[in-house]
């Protein structure tokens, strides 16, 4: 039976709480902006909580710790928190199989398999960091090149007009 007595007191912090707080939305990818859509809070309700040493209301931890994923117990730092694993879309569980099939590979082929990311990667950001140039090897600001025989053709007029060439190509 509880007596208060007897029992020690736990202390919690609310500066352990701050940083939680922050660690768990950041590890499940959310800016303050987006937890407080999800509560139907505010930002600056989000950041009162991550930068003061104080607890939310309970309605808005319960909701806190269920959009993180956590129960209330965890966010408060009363119990530790369980390892529930990453939350992954189909496609990045098919690349972490991959990727625990490539933990398994021999020391050679997984440097092989390293130096192949890396060139890839090297040239995906170079394609990224340089801008395209016009297909035809011009530059950004170069028009087509007219060919014999194209015209302007105004639609409102319906007038199609010739350009005019110099008199050395008649």
């Amino acid at each position: 039976m509880y007596n208060p007595a007897t029992m020690p007191r736990m202390k919690l912090s609310g500066a352990d709480f701050s940083r939680r707080l922050i660690r768990l939305r950041r590890e499940r990818g959310l800016t303050q902006v987006k937890l407080a859509e999800a509560i139907d809070s505010s930002q600056r309700a989000i950041c009162y909580y991550e930068t003061e040493e104080k607890y939310p209301p309970a309605p808005v931890l319960a909701k806190i710790a269920k959009v993180l994923g956590v129960t209330t117990d965890e966010l408060l730092g009363i119990s530790a928190e369980k390892d529930r694993g990453l939350l992954l879309s189909s496609e990045e569980q098919r690349l972490w199989k991959k990727f625990k099939l490539f933990l398994e590979l021999p020391e050679r082929d997984k440097k092989a398999v390293v130096r192949l990311i890396s060139s890839l990667s090297r040239s995906v950001e170079e394609r990224l960091e340089s801008p395209q140039p016009h297909r035809g090897g011009r530059g950004w600001a170069a028009r087509p090149r007219r060919r014999r025989g194209d015209h302007d053709h105004d639609p409102i007029a319906g007038t199609t007009e010739r350009p005019s060439r110099p008199l050395g190509d008649r």
